[in-house]
């Protein structure tokens, strides 16, 4: 999962979504196993959560947000640079 979230990051920074979308679902796709995910959130959990988001998977995106909001045993940090979700979508949880 690191080396995705990497190329994640270019491709949000050089806007290459249309031509890595099809590839990072595939890719995604093999790494994750939405059934069995871990019962702790951590930095890991919330770069799925970003790349899921960022490539429009929204059906992973819905799963995992939920994993998150149900795991999740304190509040999300909406000043931590290494969160890369939205502020529209953190604000949903923290408000």
């Amino acid at each position: 999962m690191p080396t995705l979230c990497k190329v994640a990051v270019l491709v949000d920074k050089y806007q290459w979504h249309a031509l890595m979308t099809p590839h990072a679902i595939l890719w995604f796709e093999s790494l994750l196993d939405i059934r069995s995910l871990p019962a702790t959130i951590d930095e890991t959990s919330l770069q799925r959560l970003w790349i899921a988001w960022l490539f429009g998977m929204k059906a992973h995106f819905k799963a995992l947000s939920r994993h998150v909001q149900q795991y999740s045993c304190r509040s999300i940090d909406l000043t931590d640079d290494s969160i890369r979700l939205p502020n529209k979508v953190l604000s949903k949880w923290t408000s």
